[in-house]
This record gives structure tokens, sequence and C-alpha cells, in this order.
């Protein structure tokens, strides 16, 4: 009647947002400070406010005990009394993370009401809150300003009676892709010395994800085949593609080598090494691009020959070969893929 008296709309309208606040049991919250961009009202005994709001910026805000609630009016409010009830809270502590962001919290508290926290975080800081929705909210954190700001990806910890904010480890894609035919149902995929984990997918190519460590070289074996590994530093962006093909070169030490028990094949140009699983003396290779590759090979009790040179001078496509007492290094140098068929040795 009040509301009606001073030409006032009674409900929600587009110039008018009329609701109430309530607290979690229900009951009116009394005496707080509603606004919109053009006015503010304190809520009456009922809990009750009219606040005047111009399209097309059409909400109202508050601050209650410590959170910035806002509440978005969409057409469908029209001709409704919104009642804008505040969520059940705990007291909590938030610890930041170890980088220093500028710190968002928002909870979804529905019917496009929201509660939000900032807050400038620092290593070693906190935000103190005391009267945290008890629901999870939306974490944002952001270093720098602009286009040169990023965001932290962070999540939750509950440690204590304290929320810690972590830093969420960087994950690496890794698309492994059968040149042929089909994968073989079971693949060891390894970036370092990290195994990657399958992640579900529709179609297309086999995807593994693992913590991204940085300058690595990403490696497979489906079957008894490797893949072609591929080497990756922090520079490079999006999934590390690798292929793995069902055919490929063989290597046959057991002449030259007989007493291996460890091989190493290492590309001289594109950075990455392959262990070779040695049976009676013979390794599958994955089909080798054009380029130069060396061999290291040790025996029982001997260590791999890294300070041994390869043999001066080469043959293409003929894997020349040195060797001493328990230790063999080698050198391919090839003009041309190498798809199948026996590495030649000399």
């Amino acid at each position: 009647m009040w509301l009606a008296a001073c030409g006032v709309d009674t409900v929600t309208t587009a110039n008018t947002v009329v609701g109430r606040v309530l607290d979690p049991s229900g009951g009116p919250v009394v005496g707080l400070t509603v606004e919109s961009l053009e006015a503010k009202e304190r809520t009456d005994e009922a809990g009750a406010f009219a606040v005047v709001t111009k399209a097309p910026n059409q909400l109202v805000h508050f601050t209650h005990q410590g959170l910035w609630y806002r509440r978005k009016v969409a057409q469908t409010d029209f001709g409704e009394v919104l009642n804008l009830a505040l969520p059940a809270t705990r007291s909590a502590r938030l610890a930041c993370p170890n980088t220093a962001c500028n710190l968002s919290l928002t909870w979804d508290l529905g019917a496009q009401f929201t509660a939000q926290v900032r807050h400038s975080c620092t290593p070693g800081g906190a935000v103190e809150l005391p009267a945290a929705p008890t629901t999870d909210p939306r974490v944002q954190c952001r270093v720098g300003r602009g286009t040169a700001g990023r965001s932290l990806s962070l999540q939750i910890q509950e440690r204590d009676g304290t929320l810690a904010l972590v830093e969420e480890a960087a994950r690496l894609e890794i698309e492994l892709r059968a040149t042929a035919g089909a994968l073989p149902p079971e693949c060891d995929v390894r970036v370092g010395n990290a195994a990657a984990r399958p992640v579900p997918r529709m179609r297309g190519a086999r995807l593994y994800s693992v913590i991204d460590p940085g300058d690595t070289v990403v490696r497979a074996v489906c079957g008894s085949r490797p893949a072609l590994p591929v080497a990756r530093t922090t520079a490079d962006r999006g999934p590390a593609q690798v292929e793995w093909s069902p055919t490929g070169p063989r290597l046959d030490l057991s002449a030259r080598a007989p007493w291996a028990v460890e091989a190493v094949w290492v590309s001289e140009g594109a950075g990455w090494s392959l262990p070779l699983s040695l049976q009676d003396g013979a390794a599958a290779l994955p089909p080798l691009p054009q380029g130069s590759y060396r061999l290291l090979v040790r025996g029982e009790g001997a260590s791999l020959p890294v300070a041994m040179s390869p043999p001066e001078g080469s043959v293409p496509g003929v894997l020349m070969t040195a060797a001493k007492a328990g230790e063999l290094v080698g050198r391919l140098v090839l003009d041309a893929p190498l798809a199948s068929g026996d590495v030649p040795i000399k």
C-alpha cells in the first residue's frame, strides 16, 4: 500500500526492481542497503525493497557480511516480487596461492543471483571469510592486467579447516594416431619417465594426458612396435601428435653385438632418443624420416658409450658401427625415409 501511494511499482517492471531479502531460514533481512545503478533503498521490517532501474542494466546489488550479492533482472521477472534468499554460510579462511594474483570467488545461487568476494592475493596471504556459502565457488585469479594478463588454473583444497587455493599443474595432451590400420588395444605412452593416461574420446586419434614436465620427449609403444618419438619444448602449443605404424624397419644386432643387453636409438636432428627392447639381439624401429641417427649399445657390466665417437664417413642407408669391449656405437645417415626392411649394418 505504501509503494502504491508513493507511485512506486508494487512488482518488478522495466523501471523498478521489487523484492525481499531473506536470511537462510526465510526471515527478513532488515535495514540492508539495496542498490541499482540509478538508486538505492533500505529493506523494511519485512525485508522488502523497491529500487528504480533503467534498461539495459537492470540489476540490484548489496553487500552482506563481506560478500557482494548481485541479482540480474530478466523479462521473466516482470510482474514478480523477487525473493533474494541468502545461502547457508560458514566461517572460512582462504589461503592464497604461491603466485600473486587478483582473486575472484563467485557462488552461483540460482536465478541469476550470485555472491562474490574479490581480493588481491599475495603468496602466504589469506582471506578471512566470516560468511562463505557452503557450496563450491567458481575461482578466478588473474596475474597481470589487460591483454598481457593470464588466469591461474586453481582448485580449492581443504586442509585442517583452511581452504587452500592450489595451482593446478598444466597438462600435456598426446594425440596418438596409426598411419595405417588401427591402433592395437593397448599402448604404453610416456612423457619423459611418466606414464600418460588415456582420455575418453568419441572418435579420431586416441588421446592421452599427463602433467606437463616442460622440455621432454613423448614416446609410445603399441604391441611390440614403437611410435616415432616427438621432442617437446615449453614453447610448443597444442597437443603432441605422435604417429605409430604397424610396420617399420628392423635392427638386428645378433651378429655384430651378440652380447648387447641395452640399446638406444638417437635422432641427431630431432632431439629425441628411443630405448630399444632387444629380443634375441633384434629390435623394431618406427619408420624413420630422412636424417642422421646414432646407435648406442652396451653389454653386461658396461655403460652406454656416450663418449665414443661414431665412425668417420658414411654410406647412405648403412649403419656404420665401431665397437670395443662391451660397447658399440653406430651412425646411420638417411637420404630418404626408411619405412621397412632390415637396417644394413657395417
